[in-house]
């Protein structure tokens, strides 16, 4: 019987959604370092981008709620004597922020509970061991102040920042384009301008595999994947942009390619492990491709592209517990541009939504998301611990609907504000194999508290008690009305 299949999945039916323009950070001198990797990073509490300077490097840190035009002299970070490249924010404390430059320093910063309110020049760490550029710096999933970075001296160091040295370094046969870690901390891959992938062991840098990347040297991204898999994007030798998706396991062969189309701009790799969705991020592109990751073949499947007038310069990839779990958003993505003279720029907020009728949590979903906890500290990482990755579940953020003022899901035009998801308390290891949970955690600030919803139901209940009292009333009156028609 002839007919056209549809793909059975959850996440068939995604779309993008752009805040409303109040909600955009506007009037911002980004960068114009063509070296500049994403410009954008941000998380529950803050949003940085880097910007233009003349004579050093800086870049901006804004409180979520500080929203519109910016202000002329607003204060940023300016500790840098050269362009900064790239940003990066720990993924257990939502105030610092690592940084590096085309000198190739590296520097910590710890910024103030109410953002930065005046310059702020001395970092907490400062490392100068890169001798050029630093082009790339990140933070380990589970072990507390580790970083990896790499530079276009062909070196990859990775750091232990409680101790501030330098506790593995690497020689690279050529300059590094891109590099991840694993998902568990214990390797990490880069993508070199050699047209090779290699996966090193995270604590001695011993070389453990080596892949054939893509055919042209252009720019190469990666991304280790669950379940042992890796993707990359580059080029072909038409220059035509194309991705793999390898097994690990097996590398004799790639699981799938494909090629997309012919453009100069590389594709970043935006990646959400609990549902297991790809995000193809081009600069210069207006389109944001995105992709299911599974076990069927060919095990990467297309589910549709976000497609805006403006092109983007950067993007930032909010953590998922700063979504807003009401309104079934899914991921949330910062949007750097550029005026059409190129001089000034903003940041737009983007949510992916996955649409739901029903305003109940949605917990297919929201599975347990990585907590703001580590595993291990520096020290016990580098002393062979490897601990076991720390979950949150996400239905604490989700907000029970106000059904008598129709708060709740989305606001017409743009979403609901969320709020910052506190430091999750810490949680043994089970004894069974599976991941430690983190159960609890404070709760989001929100209008909608207990005890302003109690009053609520209170002045509802009064408002019902003397509505019934009135009917009372009308009714009695009605039957003494009645009874004296009847006696006449």
């Amino acid at each position: 019987m002839a007919g056209r299949f549809v793909r059975e999945s959850k996440l068939r039916n995604v779309f993008g959604q752009m805040f409303k323009k109040d909600q955009f950070f506007e009037s911002i001198r980004v960068s114009k370092n063509s070296n500049t990797q994403m410009f954008c990073a941000v998380n529950p509490k803050f949003m940085a981008v880097v910007t233009h300077a003349a004579g050093g490097g800086s870049f901006l840190v804004l409180p979520h709620n500080k929203t519109g035009r910016l202000d002329i002299n607003q204060a940023q970070i300016v500790g840098h004597k050269a362009p900064v490249i790239d940003i990066a924010w720990s993924p257990f404390e939502d105030d610092m922020i690592a940084s590096c430059d085309e000198n190739g320093v590296i520097m910590i910063w710890k910024i103030p509970e109410e953002g930065v309110t005046s310059p702020m020049e001395e970092p907490l760490v400062m490392q100068d061991l890169h001798q050029k550029r630093c082009s790339l710096i990140k933070w380990h999933p589970l072990a507390k102040n580790v970083i990896l970075s790499c530079g276009v001296d062909l070196k990859i160091v990775v750091w232990n920042m409680d101790e501030g040295t330098a506790e593995v370094e690497i020689d690279c046969p050529d300059i590094v384009q891109d590099m991840c870690w694993s998902p568990d901390g214990k390797t990490f891959a880069t993508g070199s301008k050699d047209k090779k992938i290699r996966v090193y062991e995270g604590r001695s840098g011993k070389l453990l595999q080596e892949l054939p990347g893509h055919a042209s040297p252009r720019e190469m991204r990666i991304m280790i994947l669950k379940d042992d898999r890796l993707l990359s994007t580059g080029f072909t030798k038409e220059s035509r942009r194309e991705y793999r998706i390898w097994d690990l396991k097996d590398t004799s062969d790639s699981l799938y390619e494909d090629s997309l189309d012919q453009t100069s701009a590389p594709l970043n790799i935006l990646y959400d492990p609990d549902i297991n969705i790809v995000y193809l991020v081009g600069k210069g592109d207006c389109v944001i491709r995105y992709y299911e990751v599974n076990d069927e073949e060919p095990h990467f499947h297309y589910l549709s592209t976000y497609q805006s007038s403006s092109p983007q310069r950067g993007m930032g990839f909010m953590p998922k517990r700063g979504l807003n779990v009401n309104a079934c958003e899914i991921a949330r993505m910062y949007k750097v541009t550029l005026s059409s003279g190129g001089a000034i720029g903003a940041v737009e907020p983007l949510s992916m939504i996955i649409p739901r009728k029903s305003e109940l949590y949605q917990a297919d979903i929201y599975p347990d998301t990585l907590a703001n906890e580590p595993a291990v500290s520096a020290s016990e990482w580098f002393s062979g611990t490897d601990g076991k990755a720390k979950y949150m579940s996400m239905q604490q953020f989700f907000v029970e609907k106000d059904t008598s003022s129709g708060k709740g899901g989305l606001k017409k035009g743009g979403l609901k504000k969320t709020t910052t998801a506190a430091a999750a308390p810490a949680a043994s290891a089970p004894a069974a194999s599976a991941p430690a949970t983190v159960s609890s955690a404070k709760a989001p600030v929100s209008k909608f508290t207990p005890s302003n919803h109690s009053n609520s139901q209170s002045k509802e209940v009064q408002d019902l008690v003397a509505e019934i009292t009135k009917l009372k009333a009308t009714v009695a009156e009605q039957e003494k009305r009645i009874a004296a028609l009847e006696a006449k």
